[in-house]
Formats: structure tokens, C-alpha cells, sequence
């Protein structure tokens, strides 16, 4: 949003000022979106491999895995899965 600057001179309109290391973060971030993309995916796999057992261990269900493939691509079903976990457990106490 400009801000208005007024100096004994003249008034003037300022513009906001995106500092160029910003603007080099928020294009890295959309060059290795591919990279986590599939990173992601590939842990959602392994999950998804292991038996029912193996997920009840880890605080999850098969039903959880379901509900997280229709997540956006943009989120990592991972970290939702362990946010999840993460709820559950702190229920639990």
C-alpha cells in the first residue's frame, strides 16, 4: 500500500520497496516445487504400503490415506497426515 510522505518541500507518494532476496526465495521455492512435490508423494507411498497394523503403530487408518489423496497437489498430504497424528495424540492425554 503507498504511503503518503510529507516533506517541507512537497508531498510525495512512496511505493513499498520488495527487497530482491525476497523475490529470489519465492522464485526458488516455485523452481523446487516439482522436487517436493514427488518427494512427498513418494512418502505418501510408502505409507500407503505398509498393512493396517503398521498404521494403527503409527496413529493412523487406511481412511486417513483416503482422505488426504484429495487434498490440493500444493499440500503435502504427509504433513497433514501428521498434523492429524499429531491432534489425536494430544486428544489422547
Amino acid at each position: 500500500m503507498p504511503s503518503l510522505v510529507l516533506s517541507p518541500r512537497r508531498a510525495s507518494v512512496s511505493q513499498p520497496v520488495i527487497p530482491w532476496s525476497r523475490i529470489g526465495a519465492a522464485a526458488l521455492r516455485v523452481a523446487l516445487w516439482p522436487v517436493r512435490f514427488y518427494a512427498a508423494r513418494r512418502q505418501f507411498a510408502a505409507l500407503a504400503a505398509l498393512n493396517d497394523h503398521e498404521l494403527h503403530d503409527i496413529g493412523l487408518s487406511r481412511t486417513d490415506l483416503i482422505s488426504a489423496t484429495a487434498l490440493p497437489r500444493d499440500v503435502d498430504p504427509t504433513q497433514e497426515l501428521a498434523r492429524l497424528v499429531a491432534a489425536r495424540r494430544h486428544v489422547g492425554r
